[in-house]
Parts: structure tokens; C-alpha cells; sequence
């Protein structure tokens, strides 16, 4: 059996990637984490991986094939799936889709930042929140 998989990450965009696997190499205890590069292969890798799910999924909203909306809708669907916390981080900031995240039932909605500073304090709150202060069930 492969070891937990702490994040997946859902990003199709090489240079936010960069951003955000030089901010997670960079918190205080290493954290494992996966790159699927759109909806669809996250689906596929968390049906593959039914014994080591994510602790917490990190998406994108804009991909192609299948956009982190419809994702979030197939993962809250399927009973295996939709306790793992998933974290929309996008750029879009409007109140649309914030609302339209939560209404999915992610668990939050991120806007991206624009230096990678922010990247930093941002990833590190969520590995404060997500994995020191929050009691998840078992997957």
C-alpha cells in the first residue's frame, strides 16, 4: 500500500504550479503532495488511490477538460469522496465565485496571489488550519 497522500493539487498552469510546490517544499514538516493537471485526472487519480486519498484537495477553478467546478460537484457526490476537504485556489475573486465554491461545499475559496511571499503565508495557514488545528475523519 503507497503512504497518504497529504495534498493533491488540481492545477493546470506550469508557473502557479512552480509557485505553489516551492511553497510547499518549503513548510516547516514536509508535506507529500500529488499534480493532476485538471478535473478529470483528479477524479481518476482519486479512484485510483481509494486507500490513500488526500487529506485535502488544493484546485483550480479554469482548466481544460474539467474545470474545478464540475470536479467539486463529482467529489461531493460520491460518498468515498466528499468528506475530503477541497480548497478552490483560483484567481478569480469575486463574490460570484466565492459563493459559488461554497455553494458546491468546498471548503473554502483562496484567490491566488501575485508574489510568491503570499504563496508562502497562504500554504503555510493552510497547513496550520488543515493539518495542526482541524480534526478530519479517516478516509
Amino acid at each position: 500500500m503507497s503512504e497518504k497522500m497529504d495534498i493533491l493539487v488540481v492545477e493546470d498552469s506550469d508557473n502557479d504550479f512552480f509557485f505553489i510546490e516551492r511553497a510547499l517544499k518549503g513548510l516547516k514538516k514536509a508535506r507529500k503532495f500529488q499534480r493532476v493537471l485538471n478535473g478529470e485526472e483528479a477524479l481518476e487519480y482519486l479512484r485510483d488511490h481509494e486507500e490513500t486519498l488526500p487529506r485535502v484537495i488544493l484546485m483550480d477553478i479554469h482548466m481544460p477538460v474539467m474545470n474545478g467546478y464540475a470536479c467539486l460537484e463529482n467529489i461531493k457526490a460520491l460518498p468515498k469522496f466528499r468528506y475530503i476537504p477541497v480548497l478552490i485556489f483560483s484567481t478569480m475573486g469575486t463574490d460570484y465565485h466565492a459563493h459559488r465554491s461554497l455553494d458546491l461545499h468546498a471548503a473554502s475559496h483562496i484567490v491566488k496571489p501575485s508574489t510568491f511571499a503570499e504563496y508562502q503565508r497562504i500554504l503555510q495557514s493552510v497547513e496550520f488550519y488543515w493539518f495542526g488545528t482541524t480534526l478530519l475523519p479517516p478516509s
